[in-house]
């Protein structure tokens, strides 16, 4: 998996901060293959086929359980940018993009 290391180095990093990875629905089968501290929220919906419009209630879904984590920072890593990270950004004042 391309984020493995950098996952690695965000727990070597801040070894007491929660980590909870945003994920479609398929790649929680990757699970097994990270760290089990790593916590795991599913996205019913495809940013990449889907509008915002057509899955406002899952997107609405999704940032609440985000923001019931009450997080102090967002890592937002991707290879192709899609309006998921636009609209996280929206909800929180912080989202780092890399």
């Amino acid at each position: 998996m391309i984020y493995a290391s950098a996952l690695e180095a965000l727990h070597q990093v801040w070894p007491g901060a929660r980590h909870t990875l945003v994920v479609r629905r398929g790649y929680e089968a990757l699970a097994p293959l990270l760290s089990p501290e790593l916590g795991w929220k599913m996205a019913a919906f495809n940013p990449f086929k889907q509008k915002p419009s057509e899955c406002r209630a899952e997107l609405d879904a999704l940032l609440g359980e985000l923001e019931a984590l009450q997080p102090d920072l967002i890592l937002a890593p991707t290879l192709n940018r899609t309006w998921l990270e636009a609209a996280v950004a929206g909800n929180f004042l912080f989202l780092l993009v890399i």
